[in-house]
């Protein structure tokens, strides 16, 4: 066997004289010097081969570890080093971790654990350290299970880091920030930047982690994929056109109007979802995630810590309900809330009654391929709308009884001789459940409400006010009559005009809509085809157009309406209406039902 030299770098000669007995104990073919500083240490490594250093880490106390770990790597010389240090120099790790100790061992430990790392550290390679995007975390854990040495892998990235520990065979336990055990595990593996760094250990934490570890890392490994799904698009596919409300939210990498910076509070028990919404929400420049909450209860505990501008609420989540919360936050710590839930549709319990707790708008939870489409900057602005609502404003609802079952009853074939237009935005959702359950049955009017939400999020809503309105409430599609007595809604991301065919009217579906909001548009399609027997109301909004429409229905004597500015959660839209003159009445979303009723008939 070949000779192996130890060089022990030390203020007093113990460890040296510990390591030379043992080794002879042993029999082994090992040489053990000494140096009794850096500079020493130094011109020992020059004169002669070796193959491992231990050294005393005891800061300016004495030798210091870190300094002697610099000169090492700085002259480039492939040698493993071990550092011993006191306990108070445990907050060392990391650097000297990050310089290339291959185990940093912080006392007491027994000297025979201690002998063994040393006799270990000499055998074929053990420990490793590498970059995440150079080499994939997974491979390197899975090595380490092979081995079966007790492990600590630490990892950094640039916001955090995390520590996993392989233990005869297993993954025994992780931590990241708050989260211990699976949860932390998945967290780290799902990094995709950072660097880690391994070294075998003496003792290890009480066990979290309960999976075999094949099957921990598949998981892991098919979470990781699906986020990165989500979030990226996939090489060679082709990215279809968007068609979303003008104007476009900012993009990654775009310089951003200098405004504040929104502080985004992300509550939901799903580790996966909190993690793709993070990655949304930190594409735009002007957001920031202040931090995460896995339930209700723990979001009330941090949320006067965090003091987010808008919280990112689940429905669904154990320990305390999103509705509960909801009450609570609205109470303790006003702000806008906006739901979150993988809701389609059903009875029962419903996501939509959070808006009238004082939710300001409701979103399905982010799926597969978001970038793609862009879904996920429609998330981003419609965040950004809702930080912008005065939530001093923002009131409870009362929540509407359900007085049908959902499609109950053939749609009356009377076409409709008069049309009322509303313009719904970001923060209208409850004026809408405020006001359409409170529309009679026999209103002579068709009504099309056009309101920005999401596209998928349009059935379930159509069904929930259907059941709790006299009204009947249908989705507006291409092609099909509008009839007296029938709500229509229509989700402002797809373009639609009005088109007269013989004596009945019908929306028509258009396949873009460049450089136009679609709620001006289809205002202006409404006032040639209507003529003055048309009503274009506009209700809380900042944006998404409204203001040329309300023009061109004022230009045919039609009649012009917006939400008092004073009762709105976000007056902009009516103020700048009021202020061009293209507005006849004004009224709180209270009594939008009886002067519909009042300015239908005057109409007519």
């Amino acid at each position: 066997m070949s000779t192996r030299a130890v060089l022990v770098v030390e203020r007093e000669k113990i460890l040296s004289k510990n390591l030379k007995d043992y080794f002879e104990y042993l029999g082994r073919e090992y040489q053990v010097s000494s140096a009794g500083s850096i500079a020493e240490a130094a011109n020992a490594l020059a004169t002669r081969d070796t193959d491992l250093v231990v050294a005393e880490h005891h800061g300016t106390a004495g030798v210091n570890g870190l300094e002697l770990l610099r000169a090492i790597r700085g002259d480039d010389v492939p040698i493993r080093v071990v550092l011993v240090a006191d306990r108070h120099l445990e907050e060392d790790r990391k650097s000297a971790l990050k310089l290339g100790c291959s185990s940093y061992v912080v006392q007491p430990v027994s000297e025979t654990r201690l002998l063994d790392l040393i006799f270990n550290m000499l055998q074929p390679f053990q420990g490793f350290a590498g970059r995440l995007v150079g080499m994939r975390l997974e491979d390197v854990i899975q090595m380490f299970c092979y081995r079966k040495e007790s492990t600590l892998v630490t990892a950094f990235n640039e916001e955090n880091e995390g520590s996993i520990y392989v233990n005869d065979g297993g993954i025994i336990h992780a931590q990241c920030d708050t989260m211990i055990g699976v949860e932390a595990f998945y967290e780290i593996l799902g990094w995709e930047s950072g660097e880690f760094y391994s070294q075998v250990v003496f003792t290890v934490p009480e066990q979290t982690v309960f999976m075999d570890w094949q099957t921990l890392l598949m998981e892991g490994i098919r979470q990781k994929d699906e986020i990165r799904h989500a979030l990226g698009p996939v090489p060679g596919y082709a990215v279809p056109p968007v068609r979303m409300p003008a104007p476009w939210p900012a993009k990654r990498g775009v310089v951003c109007e200098s405004e504040e910076t929104k502080r985004i509070m992300i509550v939901d028990d799903s580790r996966f979802i909190r993690k793709i919404v993070y990655e949304i929400i930190r594409s735009d420049c002007g957001l920031i995630v202040a931090g995460y909450a896995a339930n209700g209860q723990e979001a009330l505990a941090k949320i006067d810590e965090l003091k987010p501008d808008l919280i990112l609420l689940d429905w669904d989540m154990p320990v305390m309900k999103g509705s509960t919360t909801l009450m609570h936050i609205m109470i303790r710590s006003p702000c806008p809330v906006v739901v979150l839930s993988g809701f389609v549709g059903g009875v029962g319990a419903n996501p939509f009654d959070l808006l009238c707790l004082g939710g300001v708008d409701f979103l399905r939870k982010p799926q597969s391929n978001w970038r793609m489409d862009g879904r996920a900057d429609d998330l981003v602005r419609r965040v950004k709308e809702a930080c912008a609502l005065k939530f001093d404003r923002i009131r409870r609802v009362k929540t509407p009884s359900v007085v049908k079952e959902a499609k109950s009853g053939p749609v009356k074939n009377v076409p409709s001789r008069f049309l009322t237009v509303m313009g719904s935005f970001i923060g209208g959702c409850s004026d809408l459940i405020r006001a359409i359950p409170s529309l009679p049955d026999d209103l002579p009017s068709a009504v099309v409400v056009v309101h920005d939400m999401q596209q998928e999020v349009v059935g379930a809503f159509v069904d929930y006010l259907d059941r709790r309105s006299r009204i009947q409430v249908r989705q507006l599609e291409s092609g099909a009559s509008l009839y007296e007595g029938v709500c229509y809604i229509h989700p402002a991301s797809t373009p639609v005009e009005l088109a007269r065919e013989g004596d009945a009217f019908s929306a028509r579906m258009m396949s873009e809509l460049p450089g136009e909001y679609v709620i001006d548009h289809f205002l202006t399609s409404a006032s040639k085809v209507m003529g003055q027997n048309l009503l274009a109301i506009l209700l809380s909004g900042g944006s998404g157009g409204g203001i040329d429409g309300l023009r061109a229905v004022k230009q045919v004597d039609g009649i012009t309406m917006v939400q008092d500015p004073a009762s709105s959660v976000d007056p902009r839209l009516a103020e700048t209406a009021i202020k061009e003159g293209v507005v006849d009445h004004k009224c709180s979303a209270d009594t939008f039902p009886a002067m519909i009723r009042k300015l239908i008939g005057r109409g007519l």
